[in-house]
Order: structure tokens, then C-alpha cells, then sequence
């Protein structure tokens, strides 16, 4: 299991050509107990997107540490579901292909890979598209792809998913959330995941992290005391 702490973290886009430098994260503190789900929500441009990819090492922080048990984020492996989920999927290989590959990067051997990933598979809307390559399927069934790759590791302990949804039908969405909760409780996993349709996961969610217009933390509330109002 897993805990990521945030310590006075802030971030600082730099000035590029006639462009000013910008900040996204003030200040920011959390801490997010292993085997937990949090849900980060807050408006458009306050830094959620950036938040995710500070924990997964593509950011540094400008300010402050971020931390999973301890050691620097950019050192841990985690899995990701990125907001631009087609850039991370390899359109050489089908569905099949793309679910496998990070057991292949753990060198799991070939018939268990594919037995765990044809499991996985078989509980999403993806059953019976296995063979499909990427161009064959629709955007949704795309972002299936890519959030079955990152439920499909057993060497990771911390999830993050940024708008994992967005093409999704809601009942689709539905779907997807209790499978990822069953995978998630079962594996002692720490998930974070931005979303705008907050209550969608709010029924999921041990913790709700609020971040306000200029990429301050507002709040961060336990299942208990989420009241689902928005950021003054």
C-alpha cells in the first residue's frame, strides 16, 4: 500500500518566448491514506491535470516535495490514465496487445498475461473487441483500452486517472466505476482521479480534494462531510 503526501507544494510554468510564467499550484498540502480513494475536483485551468503529473513524476514541483511512502514521486511507478488517453495507446497492437503490455514490462510469463488480461477484459464493454486494433474501435472503446492497461499491473500501488470518463455513456461509466472500485479495494491500490462529473465517484470517494480558481487548496473532506458545493 501506498500514501502520497503533498508538502507546500507549488508549481510554476516558465516564461516561454512572449508567453508569462504562470502558476498553477499554491501552497498546496495533502495527504492521501494507502489503500484510499480521492477524488479531486475544481474548475477549469486550477491545476488538477497538474497535480496528477506531479505525482507521477512527468512534473516537478517548482515548491515543495511530493511524496509516495516517503520517496520522491518522479522515483515510484505508478499507473496512469492520462486525460489525452490516445497518445498512450500503441495503435500497432490490438486491444489484446495493449492490455497485456505493461505485464510484458514486468516480465509475467505469456500464458498468465494473457489469461489475467482476457479476465479484465471480459468485464467491460470491450468483451468480444479483443482482436480489434485501434483505428477499428470508437473513441469510448478507446478509453476502455486505456483504463483496462492501467488496472491491469500487479506490481503498482498507486492509480491516478485524469477525466478517465469523458467519452463515456453514463451507463458505461457506471460500469467501469464499480470495476475499478472491485479492483482498487481488492488490491489495497491508492487512487486518485480528477473528474468533472463529480458525482458519478462521490459514492466511491473516502476523500474529496477541492482546489479554487487559482490552484489553492479550498478543502479536502472525508466521505462523511463532501457536501458536492463548489470551490468559492
Amino acid at each position: 500500500m501506498a500514501t502520497i503526501k503533498l508538502n507546500n507544494v507549488g508549481f510554476l510554468f516558465p516564461k516561454r518566448g512572449r508567453q508569462a510564467e504562470h502558476r498553477v499550484l499554491h501552497d498546496l498540502n495533502l495527504y492521501i491514506p494507502s489503500g484510499q480513494i480521492a477524488l479531486v475536483v475544481g474548475p477549469n485551468g486550477c491545476g488538477k491535470s497538474t497535480l496528477l503529473s506531479l505525482m507521477n513524476g512527468d512534473l516537478r514541483p517548482t515548491k515543495g516535495h511530493v511524496n509516495i511512502d516517503g520517496i520522491p514521486a518522479h522515483k515510484v511507478r505508478v499507473a496512469t490514465v492520462y486525460q489525452h488517453f490516445s497518445d498512450s495507446l500503441l495503435n500497432s497492437r490490438t486491444v489484446l496487445g495493449n492490455v497485456v503490455f505493461p505485464l510484458e514490462i514486468s516480465e509475467v510469463d505469456q500464458k498468465e498475461r494473457v489469461q489475467k488480461a482476457m479476465a479484465l477484459i471480459n468485464k467491460t464493454p470491450l468483451r468480444g473487441l479483443e482482436n480489434r486494433y485501434m483505428y477499428e474501435l470508437s473513441g469510448g472503446q478507446r478509453q476502455l483500452v486505456a483504463i483496462c492497461r492501467a488496472l491491469i499491473p500487479n506490481d503498482i500501488e498507486v492509480m491516478l486517472m485524469d477525466e478517465p470518463f469523458s467519452q463515456l455513456h453514463p451507463d458505461t461509466i457506471r460500469q467501469m466505476l464499480a470495476l475499478i472500485e472491485q479492483v482498487v479495494r481488492s488490491r489495497s491500490l491508492t487512487l486518485v482521479i480528477v473528474m468533472h462529473q463529480a458525482d458519478y465517484v462521490t459514492r466511491i470517494a473516502d476523500h474529496t480534494i477541492r482546489l479554487g480558481e487559482e490552484g489553492t487548496q479550498c478543502e479536502q473532506s472525508h466521505r462523511e462531510t463532501w457536501d458536492g458545493e463548489k470551490c468559492p
